[in-house]
């Protein structure tokens, strides 16, 4: 994939994004027991069904990732494309979402998007969070922690964007 400039990003349309988060989507986690960002670099623990179904939104939707997970503090983009890559994703990571110091991920998600034209958008995660939920409601698909991105998720994020 061809890195734009925040110019290009900023005056010609995306078209489709998805907001994705990674622990509690693709790498599912019992939060009661196991630490959230601790298996990064653990093939065992990826869901290869979570990134099946990713592969399939993103081809079907035609849509860029715009990553919102905290490994966007920790790796680069060619850094998390490599995992993703290594555990079968097909695709690229387009952008992160800005990291704004003591602002949720509902605000960055915000300001990313405020920033940006896009057509269509999702957001992937497993957050309890009720801000992303109340403002984001008919473009937020809550995977189970312990699950992570399901066939069932994945129907309602398709229906999500053909509702827009």
């Amino acid at each position: 994939m061809k890195y734009i400039n925040t110019y290009e990003q900023k005056n010609n349309n995306l078209g489709n994004v998805i907001f994705l988060d990674i622990d509690g989507v693709l790498i599912p986690y019992d939060r009661h027991i196991q630490k959230v960002h601790k298996y990064f670099d653990e093939d065992y623990k990826w869901s290869k069904e979570a990134i099946k179904y990713l592969n399939q939104l993103v081809k079907e939707m035609n849509a860029k990732i715009v990553l919102t997970s905290s490994y966007r503090k920790k790796y680069t983009i060619a850094e998390i494309n490599k995992r993703l890559k290594t555990e079968g994703f097909k695709y690229e990571i387009f952008d992160f979402s800005p990291v704004i110091k003591h602002e949720d991920r509902w605000f960055e998600i915000l300001k990313w998007k405020n920033d940006h034209i896009i057509n269509k958008f999702i957001i992937l995660d497993d957050v309890e969070n009720e801000n992303i939920k109340n403002h984001f409601k008919d473009n937020f698909v809550e995977c189970d922690h312990n699950e992570g991105f399901t066939q069932d998720d994945y129907e309602k994020a398709k229906k999500l964007f053909k509702k827009q």
